[in-house]
């Protein structure tokens, strides 16, 4: 969903987990899957920027349509990449 692989979300997720916003447990039936769960600090987190994106949107300046013509060409973009 992000299109990132394992070595970009490792150190990230490591990050979120030292600063106690996610917690990970690897599977016991595929050692190579991890559940990761957001903690109570990082349900506080995700409340208190919710307002981000639409903040950054006033900021670009593109109107409703050219954001959703935007919106995908950036995935058409990223589906081309596969």
């Amino acid at each position: 969903m992000l299109f990132l692989d394992s070595g970009t979300m490792t150190p990230v997720l490591k990050s979120l987990e030292a600063k106690g916003f996610v917690t990970r447990k690897r599977s016991t039936a595929d050692e190579r899957s991890v559940s990761v769960a957001l903690t109570e600090c990082g349900e506080a987190l995700k409340a208190s920027v919710v307002e981000v994106p639409a903040k950054v949107a006033g900021c670009v300046g593109l109107d409703a349509e050219e954001s959703v013509q935007l919106y995908g060409l950036l995935y058409k973009v990223l589906d081309a990449e596969k």
